[in-house]
């Protein structure tokens, strides 16, 4: 229980409220208790002031004690007050001296015999008289007596102790008289008692009452906060998906806003932070993959250079030692130097792939119309000698944003490609196509040169380094294996689409810039 009770905040407010409550409740009950009959002397004190002017002014109006003795007895009863009157002397004329008499003892003074003093005001009184300092036979001992037996009257008639008693002169006619009022506690203790009586039921109320409004208050501040807590149990999960929904203002509902805008920022942050990981991970992928393309390229390079270079080795020693057939040196020569010119274009095609990877890329507003004719009129010469025809559809200008030295380098491997693989003096064409694409979108450019075709399982290794389709390796007819893995480069850095495939009369290689 006390372990249920410190893990609970719920509990804890609970039960504290409740103990306030009824500690409150408590407090309220002693202070009314406490203060009412203090309140209620002071109040009667006032009280009796009033009235009692007001008596003394109406008394006042008549000539003789005698006339005034039907409004004395109204005053009484409507105040519920009790009233005694005496003379110069100290006698009481009010009540009726045969009744002051028997009740107080001045029969038995006139009499000769003994009276007994009575106290200034009788015992457990709220408020005391003036005590009046006695004198041999004087008017103020009888007064005193007086005072005493009109305190111990109204005491009698109100069930309790007099709360005051007030001393007040009057002048009626010739004659000056003392009246004595005084007011009991009779209201105040009957409140008393009824609190004493009804006051387990009000402790019961006050308990029962404040263990539901504690609860509810409880409730009322603690379910935000749990909801609170497990958002942020979720949040320490790293489940970003419960949100505070609540629509307070107070310190509460600014937590929960304060929640929502922290859990809304982790997970923009974490997702940042996947993305990023992600974005790590395919870039360390490219890499190793661009790594290991690197590795087989120069792996490839080293193979392709050993060939020609172990050929003119071969060549040279032969015809050093003049070995047999080596001693036509004319031949040889020549066919060296055949082999050194294929291994120099070899090596200007390995440092064009090294400038297209290190170099900047840059581009600018290029008339590529203008490039394919140029070079059209460098490869006139050479389409002439395998008569081959050609047929090109080239608008007048066409400018678009790319690198000129690469774009020219695409069309030179291209053509260079659709000549050397297209067979001589069969009356076979070139057709070339460049144009606009579709509301000015980019350019359109294909080349197709007819009579040969392209094994399918070699379409898709074209654009690899070094790949040929031609595994013979004749200086004729295969290449460097380099161009069209150059136009593949080119064509990557420009965002370019392209293909090659087969047509129903030859090859075709096209693009979409």
């Amino acid at each position: 229980m006390i372990k249920k009770i410190r893990n609970s905040l719920t509990v804890k407010i609970c039960i504290l409220v409740a103990v306030l409550l009824v500690g409150v409740s408590c407090i309220t009950y002693g202070a009314i208790i406490g203060f009412l009959p203090t309140y209620y002397s002071n109040q009667l004190q006032e009280d009796l002031d009033t009235v009692s002017q007001g008596m003394i002014d109406t008394i006042s109006s008549y000539d003789t004690i005698e006339e005034a003795f039907y409004a004395i007895e109204l005053f009484e009863a409507s105040s519920q007050v009790s009233v005694a009157i005496l003379d110069e002397q100290g006698n009481p004329v009010w009540p009726q001296t045969e009744s002051v008499a028997v009740e107080y003892g001045f029969a038995a003074e006139d009499a000769g015999e003994e009276v007994v003093e009575g106290d200034s005001i009788a015992e457990g009184s709220a408020e005391t008289v003036e005590e009046i300092p006695a004198e041999e036979g004087s008017a103020q001992q009888r007064e005193g007596t007086v005072i005493s037996s009109v305190a111990e009257d109204a005491a009698v008639e109100s069930g309790t102790s007099p709360s005051a008693v007030k001393r007040y002169s009057l002048k009626m006619g010739e004659n000056t008289y003392t009246m004595l009022v005084s007011g009991g506690m009779q209201p105040v203790n009957q409140a008393l008692g009824i609190l004493h009586e009804i006051f387990p039921y009000i402790l019961g109320i006050s308990i029962g009452a404040a263990i539901i409004l504690s609860l509810a208050t409880s409730l009322y501040l603690t379910v935000p906060i749990v909801r609170l807590s497990q958002i942020s149990r979720s949040m320490a999960a790293l489940d970003f998906g419960n949100l505070y929904q609540g629509k307070r203002t107070d310190e509460v509902g600014v937590l929960g806003k304060n929640l929502n805008e922290l859990s809304e920022n982790l997970s923009r942050t974490l997702t940042k932070l996947r993305q990023a990981n992600e974005k790590l991970k395919s870039d360390i992928e490219i890499e190793r993959e661009a790594e290991r393309k690197r590795i087989a390229f120069f792996s490839a390079v080293s193979h392709e250079l050993k060939t020609p270079i172990t050929i003119l080795k071969g060549h040279l020693s032969g015809m050093i030692q003049g070995i047999g057939e080596y001693r036509n040196r004319e031949y040889y020569l020549k066919r060296s130097q055949e082999t050194a010119e294929k291994m120099e274009g070899l090596v200007k095609e390995l440092l064009t792939v090294s400038r297209i990877e290190n170099n900047k890329f840059t581009v600018q507003d290029t008339d590529i119309a203008e490039q394919v004719r140029q070079q059209l009129a460098d490869m006139t010469e050479l389409m002439e000698q395998k008569e081959i025809a050609l047929w090109a559809e080239l608008p007048e200008q066409l400018y678009a944003k790319v690198n000129q030295r690469m774009m020219e380098k695409v069309f030179c491997n291209l053509l260079i490609n659709a000549i050397n693989y297209t067979p001589e003096k069969e009356g076979n064409e070139i057709r070339i196509l460049l144009a606009a694409g579709e509301r000015d979108s980019g350019i359109k450019f294909y080349i197709e040169n007819t009579g040969t075709s392209l094994p399918k399982e070699a379409l898709p290794h074209l654009f690899e380094a070094f790949y040929r389709v031609e595994q013979s390796r004749n200086s004729q007819t295969g290449g460097s294996g380099l161009g069209l893995y150059i136009v593949k480069m080119i064509l990557d850095q420009h965002g370019a689409k392209y293909k090659i495939e087969n047509t129903e009369n030859g090859v075709k290689f096209s693009f979409c810039l």
